[in-house]
């Protein structure tokens, strides 16, 4: 079969998409399946923008910059002995902005030398930072949404060798291109469900998770990113029940495990689960 976009079934310029965008996991989860208009749309509507919000975890982990190898930079506030000295700053670390070098002046006091002017006078100084948190805006934003619901669909696409743009993908297809405001992301609330996934597949703390299942004619993507929040993603409703159910984790250093054997075993107990949580609804923030 002919590849073509499964966002808009064209034929011209097919590239090789991240299913999970690779600054979110230093990992290649990619398939060529998506036109290269489509591609830039995605990345420069929502993508980049959900990768930048992650900026200071991204930096913590050791994950560099893609295009040049360097370090993630972060915006922070800079003080020093509880004073606010800089704000609002791009770093990766304090010593983006001095050096770490203390000289004494003979009395018990100590200064900072070769830094910048907000810091020349300190003496015995307490230099930190902090970093601004919006975790709604992390988590339940449109961006985050749109994300989640592109990585569910091309994860899908990937387990199920579709080479093509299909009519019963027309609702998230049109919710990720901005067509409509038919959501199909919503949030899983249930103790038993994160007994599950964290104690019945080695679920491993910060890791990626991803994992397509078949209930009631309906196709599901169940995803989350650093294990944070875990999202149910309504691929399609014209599927049928048989299918062999996968589950993926992508680890912190950047490799992957496919849990198949523990997902076949608790199989029965995890469709119960999914089909009587507690569902969260949310309106675009």
């Amino acid at each position: 079969m002919c590849i073509r976009c499964i966002y808009c079934n064209s034929k011209k310029d097919i590239t090789i998409s991240d299913i999970i965008p690779y600054s979110m996991t230093s990992a290649k989860f990619t398939n060529k399946n998506v036109c290269k208009l489509h591609n830039n749309l995605t990345n420069s509507a929502f993508e980049n923008k959900f990768s930048n919000l992650f900026r200071y975890f991204r930096s913590q982990l050791g994950y560099v910059d893609r295009r040049n190898g360097e370090a993630i930079k972060f915006k922070a506030d800079i003080y020093a002995n509880d004073e606010l000295v800089l704000q609002n700053c791009s770093m990766s670390s304090l010593r983006d902005f001095f050096e770490t070098k203390i000289a004494g002046d003979g009395d018990g006091n100590y200064h900072l030398v070769n830094v910048k002017p907000e810091f020349t006078k300190l003496i015995n100084p307490h230099i930190f930072y902090r970093v601004n948190i919006n975790w709604v805006e992390l988590f339940l934003s449109e961006i985050a949404q749109k994300t989640i619901a592109k990585i569910a669909y091309e994860f899908h696409c990937y387990n199920n060798d579709i080479k093509q743009k299909e009519a019963r993908y027309d609702n998230i297809v049109n919710f990720i291109l901005n067509h409509n405001d038919s959501n199909p992301v919503e949030i899983i609330d249930d103790v038993v469900f994160d007994e599950i996934t964290k104690s019945s597949f080695s679920y491993v703390e910060g890791a990626h998770g991803l994992f397509e299942y078949a209930q009631n004619g309906k196709r599901y993507v169940v995803c989350s990113l650093f294990g944070a929040v875990w999202y149910r993603v309504e691929i399609s409703d014209e599927f049928e029940s048989n299918y062999d159910e996968k589950m993926y984790l992508f680890l912190l250093d950047g490799t992957s495990e496919n849990m198949k054997t523990q997902l076949s075993e608790w199989r029965v107990q995890l469709m119960v689960v999914l089909g009587q949580y507690k569902r969260i609804y949310f309106s675009i923030l």
